[in-house]
């Protein structure tokens, strides 16, 4: 893993530096660093690890400038993390502004700045710091990294983020506490839609296909999609995996695994320690016989303008209004998709009678949408589309809502 370092003015010491450069020495071949300083100080002799950013030794650079060289660095490094260190300044935050609008991950450490007896002294003077930059800085970050347990309650009474976790040198872990290795890890391993690449997104999608069976025949691949999937490494899947758990389709995933014979170990998502969801995705099956909410005027429509004999019709309008309640909700699961999936592509229905009381239910739009989407995850054919497909904007923003994960 490659992680950049940035030591904010207000902490700079020889310690911190050096204490870094324990950590790189000691995970040697494992951990990739780059240390950035800023400092008004030319680079000394013997600093070749360390880059000093905000200054010539005469006067320091102006924001733009800083920027500038902060960027060349970041972007000729390519970290996995930037680590920021240290509090009260408003070039890191910049700092922090800067790897977030260019969707890096990011950690912290205030390094015991954001202790209550320090905030407290000449509070109205941080005031307006907390207000402006120092508490949307911690809010934003990936995740934050205590020195010690006092540390931790600390930043816990503060409120501004969850994701605190103790860490401690390389060769001396206390009880509670984590080497720098380990956390790091911790937030890779959170954020794995982070670091999924094409080769692993297209395998993805290729197991999640061949993982679902309709009418006992399983989704047919390409040959390229075939040989992509047999040359998948027992660390990209674990990545996979990690994805699936978090929509919810490991089931599938697994399935597409041994369907396609492949010679994958398992992976047992909940051993890996990763930082829990801020909200959960409904674990519960797409049901086509109740709704999960509905007014009046959907019911009456459901129930008397629906025939007997259309029972098939009438489980996947309901199935389709529950899709939509979970859309809005933020909940729905790539396994909901799936089991609508299975529905559309196993009914037998009216197209032109099931149009019409889509668009008396007002979800005409909606279901082309979502029609698309599952064109896309399961690559529902054309001969088994009610509707024509439709890609907008509104199905950019379902899109978003599937793929989001937050932490």
């Amino acid at each position: 893993m490659k992680i950049l370092h940035y030591i904010t003015a207000t902490i700079q010491n020889g310690d911190t530096i050096e204490k870094l450069l324990d950590i790189k020495s000691a995970n040697k071949g494992k951990i990739e660093m780059c240390i950035v300083v800023a400092n008004q100080l030319p680079q000394k002799e013997g600093e070749s690890e360390i880059r000093y950013i905000n200054g010539n030794g005469t006067k320091p650079y102006n924001i733009y400038t800083l920027q500038r060289r902060f960027l060349s660095i970041l972007y000729s490094f390519v970290p996995d993390i930037v680590h920021l260190h240290g509090a009260w300044s408003f070039i890191t935050s910049k700092v922090h502004k800067w790897c977030l609008d260019r969707d890096f991950l990011t950690v912290y450490s205030p390094h015991g700045q954001l202790n209550g007896n320090v905030i407290n002294t000449r509070f109205w003077s941080k005031l307006p710091r907390i207000l402006l930059y120092q508490k949307q800085m911690v809010r934003c970050t990936n995740a934050i990294m205590a020195d010690d347990a006092r540390e931790r309650e600390q930043l816990k009474k503060l409120g501004w983020n969850r994701k605190i976790d103790i860490v401690s040198s390389e060769t001396e872990t206390d009880s509670g506490s984590k080497t720098y290795s380990e956390l790091y890890q911790k937030v890779i391993d959170s954020n794995t839609l982070h670091f999924i690449g094409i080769n692993e997104f297209e395998a993805f999608s290729s197991l999640l296909r061949s993982g679902i069976s309709v009418g006992g025949r399983r989704g047919q691949l390409s040959g390229e999609a075939i040989l992509n999937l047999r040359n998948i490494t027992p660390t990209a899947y674990q990545r996979i995996s990690l994805l699936a758990s978090d929509l919810l389709c490991l089931d599938i995933i697994e399935r597409g695994v041994q369907n396609n014979q492949l010679t994958l170990k398992m992976v047992d998502t909940d051993a890996i320690e990763r930082y829990p969801l801020k909200r959960s995705r409904s674990s519960a099956p797409l049901s086509d016989s109740e709704l999960i909410q509905g007014n009046k005027y959907i019911y009456n429509i459901l129930n008397n303008r629906i025939k007997s004999s259309e029972e098939t019709i009438r489980e996947l309008c309901i199935q389709i209004i529950n899709t939509k309640y979970l859309v809005n909700d933020g909940s729905i699961s790539v396994s909901h998709l799936s089991t609508l999936y299975e529905k559309m592509r196993t009914s037998d229905i009216d197209e032109i009678r099931f149009a019409d009381l889509l668009k008396a239910l007002g979800i005409q739009q909606f279901t082309r949408r979502i029609i698309q989407i599952l064109h896309e995850f399961f690559l529902l054919e054309w001969g088994y589309m009610p509707l024509a497909p439709l890609n907008d904007s509104g199905t950019e923003s379902i899109r978003k809502v599937i793929m989001t994960i937050k932490r």
